[in-house]
């Protein structure tokens, strides 16, 4: 042994004491919640937040799916009230476009009175047609999936609005009115 290894020797001793005093004779059961995230250095933060993203990202999805249900279930709209669709022939036919844009082909349409079938063609995107009439809460359609077309009954000289439910497309602008004209079998100009 050289005269190195001699002095290195009480060193080492005294640290090992010092280190020793140090730690607890009883030792707490380790709790994750209060070990550090990381070094400091942002990288230990990075990666203790991506389950976060993660969980935010699913409640997100969770909201959106649930409001795209409400909106295609109709609950927003009015109660039915025990009005039926009606089942008879129809004196008129409307097509309404569903645009990627929200938007629906035109701003107004018009149609003849009585009892309409009204079909709703998807160009993309999901959306739902209802009216904003109470009395013709029976009425609703939906693309790409549900019945694309219904049956409704139009008082003549009456005006009915149409929307999209889909949560933020009405305000967007997918809304129209329906013109309804005086006798059935008639179609005013434009």
């Amino acid at each position: 042994m050289s005269g190195a290894d001699t002095e290195l020797e009480p060193r080492l001793r005294e640290t090992l004491r010092v280190k020793a005093a140090q730690v607890p004779e009883r030792a707490e059961a380790f709790d994750p919640a209060l070990a550090p995230l990381g070094d400091g250095g942002g990288r230990g933060r990075a990666k203790a937040s991506f389950p976060f993203l993660i969980a935010a990202a699913v409640a997100v999805v969770i909201a959106v799916a649930v409001g795209v249900v409400i909106a295609l279930s109709g609950e927003d709209r009015h109660e039915p009230g025990g009005v039926a669709a009606p089942t008879g022939p129809a004196v008129a036919r409307l097509e309404v476009h569903a645009l990627p844009t929200l938007k629906f082909q035109a701003d107004e349409f018009t149609t003849s009175a009585g009892i309409n079938e009204i079909e709703f063609v998807d160009f993309g995107g999901t959306h739902a047609l209802v009216f904003e009439d109470p009395a013709l809460s029976y009425f609703g359609v939906t693309v790409p999936t549900g019945p694309t077309r219904g049956k409704v009954d139009l008082e003549a000289g009456r005006d009915y609005r149409i929307f999209c439910t889909i949560p933020g497309h009405r305000v967007a602008g997918m809304e129209a009115v329906i013109h309804v004209s005086a006798a059935p079998g008639s179609t005013p100009p434009g």
